[in-house]
Order: C-alpha cells, then structure tokens, then sequence
C-alpha cells in the first residue's frame, strides 16, 4: 500500500490498483515473479512492458489463484535506473505500452482511466459510509442480499468495479447494494408464447419472480392476482 494508507481515498486507490492488475495478469503472459532490487525479501511482479522498460509492483500478500495484494509504490527501470511509479501512472503503462495497445484505442485510455477513479471515488465513499458505523466496516452477511451489500470494493477481478457512468450521488443512496438503497420495482406481464427463459446449469429455480413477489407482502399479492391467465410477471 501506500505507506500507512488509513485514508479512505489511500485504501479506495490501492483496492482499485489491486483489481485492474489482477485483471492483467489473467490476460496477459508478458510478467513473472521476481524480488525487489533493494529488498530481496519482497517480492513482486514485473511487468515486461516493452525492451526499455519494466515495472515492479511490490507483492504483499502471494496468491496461487492469481488473488494478489501489492504495496505501492512500484519501480520502473528506465535505462539503467529504477524510479518510482504511482498507480494510475503503472494502469497508463499497462494500457499504452504492453498487448493492451493494439486492442486499446489510444482516446479509449482516457476513458478507462476516468472510470477506474470513478470506482476508486465510490470504494473511497464506501469506506467512509461504512467507519461511520457503530460497527465499523466488519460485516457478517446472513443472507444473499446482505452479501451483495457487503461488496464495497467490487469483484476481486474487475478493471473498475464500481463504476457506475452517469450516477450522481443521489443515484447511488437510491440504488447501490452497498447503500443498502431500497426502491420499487417494476413488473410487467409477459405472454408465455414469446418468452424465453434460460437459466445457469445451477439454478433451476423458474419460480424465482413469484419468490420475489412473496416478498414484497400485500404489494406483491396484488400484482399476482392483477396476472392474466397465460402471462408471467417479471420485473
């Protein structure tokens, strides 16, 4: 991390940094483990960008499932000398100079790099949400609703993940899991004859609307009951 970070913008950059890089280690070959030059016993992960250059991200916690935790900053080798790197700086690298520049449109960095600080910006917010809590930021997840809600900082292998282009901040109260947000939904009724259901190999539960509407208690019967014949409420 960075040195101490205990700021909620400090924490929402490196968890930001540690999903985008994880993300490109899973896509790309062009890296390898290594240790740090004035500190043997540190590793990390270099990343051979082009023949002039290469990035070393110090490795905090290693991970055989690809799940690694970094300290920033990172070194680069430019010539002969080692200089340090910053995160956006190291994401910039990665996009402009490894494989990702001939998928990557150059304006398209830009964007990307825009994004991965609009999540940082709304992990930073959770953060803050959350160490305002008598509990503090531990949470326990009794059901699957709770679990969504407890995703502050996003997937483990997302470039931005949580990102949310054109949500302004009463937008996010409204809607985000981890806001706890609650808001009505909207069913229609679709006729069976043009619907076509496909669900995960592991999730064989077709009934799962009218599970939701028993949740939503008198509301929830009325709209069962409002159902013709040969239709199914989706919401």
């Amino acid at each position: 991390m960075y040195p101490n970070a205990t700021s909620p913008s400090a924490m929402a950059e490196i968890a930001g940094f540690t999903r985008f890089l994880n993300c490109h280690l899973r896509e790309s070959s062009h890296w390898r483990l290594t240790q740090m030059p004035e500190s043997p016993e540190t590793k990390a992960i270099a990343l051979e960008l082009d023949q002039q250059q290469t990035i070393l991200v110090p490795v905090r916690k290693f991970s055989r499932a690809g799940d690694f935790r970094y300290h920033l900053p990172g070194l680069i080798k430019r010539s002969s000398e080692w200089h340090p790197i910053y995160a956006r700086d190291i994401l910039n690298s990665i996009l402009t100079l490894s494989h990702w520049k001939h998928i990557v449109d150059p304006e398209q960095v830009e964007v990307i790099l825009e994004r991965w600080q609009e999540s940082n910006a709304i992990i930073a917010a959770c953060i803050s949400r959350l160490c305002s809590r008598p509990e503090g930021v531990r949470i326990e997840p009794s059901d699957f609703a709770k679990a969504e809600q407890s995703l502050w900082s996003g997937h483990n292998f997302h470039p931005t993940p949580k990102s949310r282009t054109q949500f302004n901040a009463a937008d996010l109260a409204f809607y985000s899991p981890e806001y706890q947000g609650q808001f009505s939904m909207q069913w229609v009724a679709i006729h069976s004859s043009i619907l076509l259901q496909k669900n995960a190999e592991s999730f064989y539960d077709e009934s799962w609307p009218l599970t939701m509407l028993e949740k939503e208690g008198q509301a929830g019967k009325h709209i069962q009951k409002s159902v013709p014949a040969g239709y199914k409420p989706l919401p």
